[in-house]
C-alpha cells in the first residue's frame, strides 16, 4: 500500500525500518559477524533482501486477501 507521495506504508506488523533494526540486533550479537559484515554493500544488500522480502509478503498477503473472499463468494 501506498501513500499520496507514493511512499510505501505499512499497514500492520513490522515495517521495514524495524526489520532492519532487529537484523543489526543479532548482528551487533555476533563479533566476528559484525567485524567480517561491517561493509556499506553488505548493509545495501541486507536493505535490498528485506525490501524484497517485504514486497512477496505483501503480495501474498493480497493474495491470501483474494482467496479468502473467493472461497467465501463460492459458499454462498
Amino acid at each position: 500500500m501506498r501513500n499520496k507521495e507514493g511512499k510505501k506504508i505499512n499497514t500492520y506488523g513490522m515495517d521495514k525500518n524495524e526489520v532492519i533494526r532487529e537484523l543489526k540486533l543479532e548482528i551487533e550479537k555476533d563479533p566476528d559477524l559484525k567485524y567480517y559484515l561491517n561493509n556499506e554493500y553488505v548493509e545495501k544488500m541486507f536493505e535490498l533482501l528485506i525490501e524484497v522480502i517485504e514486497n512477496v509478503i505483501e503480495k501474498n498477503n493480497k493474495k491470501v486477501e483474494e482467496d479468502k473472499k473467493g472461497l467465501f463468494c463460492k459458499r454462498i
